[in-house]
């Protein structure tokens, strides 16, 4: 014979245990919820405090910068005067030294050119960094002893071998020889460029 088992308390035994587990996960659900939100506010509480922090570090950079500005503003001021002390002094040492270049270039032009040969004009060109040329030109004799274009070789060949003229110049080129009369005389007009 099978033992019968009667239930005296009914299904209200059963229902304060689901009761009971309901209240159990109702509890551990709040209380992640709450878990997190302390945990959020702890993360903002951190990096509120960290951000003001660097915004103190900010601000005292700024201070500084603002501080050193009128320094900063001196040294900008003193390097535009440096700027144009230096080209001033360049320049005033282009009139100091520059003439007595010219002086001497002059000089031996005048020495090594010959009798039978006339300078009717010279033009220097200065341009920045020592990029200088000197364009003259004139006329050259011609008669029995000599023909014009030997002797303006031969002068050519006396002012690029003269160091003082060729002195921070490189070349000498022959640019135009032209043979014409002078009262009834032949003669050679000629040009030259040296750089």
């Amino acid at each position: 014979m099978e033992p019968i088992y009667i239930n005296l308390l009914g299904k209200s035994k059963l229902q304060k245990k689901q009761q009971r587990v309901k209240f159990t996960l109702s509890l551990s659900y709040v209380m992640l919820w709450i878990f997190s939100g302390f945990t959020l506010f702890h993360i903002y509480q951190t990096n509120q405090f960290i951000s003001s922090i660097y915004m103190k570090e900010i601000n005292n950079i700024s201070g500084e910068i603002i501080g050193q500005s009128p320094k900063f503003q001196r040294i900008k001021f003193l390097y535009q005067q440096k700027s144009k002390w230096e080209t001033t002094i360049a320049d005033y040492q282009q009139q100091v030294h520059r003439p007595r270049l010219w002086l001497s270039k002059m000089l031996s032009l005048s020495a090594l050119t010959p009798d039978n040969i006339r300078i009717n004009k010279i033009r220097i060109t200065t341009r920045p960094k020592n990029n200088e040329y000197i364009n003259f030109s004139g006329v050259a004799t011609i008669n029995a002893d000599n023909t014009g274009s030997d002797q303006l070789n031969q002068y050519k060949q006396d002012l690029s071998d003269d160091a003082k003229f060729m002195h921070q110049l490189k070349t000498i080129s022959m640019v135009e020889t032209r043979i014409e009369k002078s009262q009834n005389e032949p003669i050679i007009s000629f040009s030259m460029v040296v750089k």
